[in-house]
C-alpha cells in the first residue's frame, strides 16, 4: 500500500498529464520568465548596421594612415578599438543565434508535450505503484 504522500503525488501526476494545457501553459510561463523572447529579427539588423559602421570606420581610419594624416601609433589604436567593438558585436550575434535556437527548441517541446501527455494519460488508469 503506497503512503499518503506517494498518493497524492500520483494524483497530482496523473492530474497533469490528462491536462496537457496546464502543462502546456506552466513551460510557457517559465520561458518568459528564462529568457524575454524579444524581436532577434531586429537585434540582428542592427548588429549588421553595426559592424558595417565599424567597417567604413576602418577604411576611414586605414585612409587616414596611408595619406599620412594619422601616426602610425595612433593607427594602431583606433584599429585595435574597432577590433574589440567588431569581437563584441559577433559575439552579440552569436549570443542571439543561441537564442533563436532555443526558442525553436522550445517551440518543438511545446508541440510534443501535449501528444506525450495524451499518450501517457491513455495508460495511466491500469499503471499502479
Amino acid at each position: 500500500m503506497a503512503d499518503p504522500v506517494e498518493q497524492a503525488v500520483w494524483e497530482a501526476i496523473q492530474g497533469a498529464l490528462q491536462q496537457p494545457e496546464v502543462l502546456i501553459e506552466e513551460y510557457q510561463r517559465r520561458l518568459v520568465t528564462c529568457g524575454n523572447p524579444g524581436a532577434p529579427g531586429a537585434e540582428c539588423k542592427q548588429i549588421a548596421l553595426a559592424l558595417k559602421r565599424i567597417k567604413s570606420h576602418e577604411d576611414r581610419v586605414t585612409a587616414a594612415y596611408i595619406n599620412e594624416a594619422m601616426g602610425l601609433d595612433r593607427y594602431k589604436v583606433e584599429m585595435e578599438k574597432l577590433k574589440e567593438r567588431r569581437r563584441d558585436l559577433e559575439r552579440a550575434a552569436r549570443d542571439i543565434q543561441r537564442r533563436e535556437r532555443q526558442e525553436a527548441d522550445s517551440r518543438k517541446v511545446l508541440q510534443h508535450l501535449a501528444r506525450i501527455c495524451h499518450l501517457v494519460s491513455e495508460g495511466l488508469d491500469v499503471l499502479t505503484f
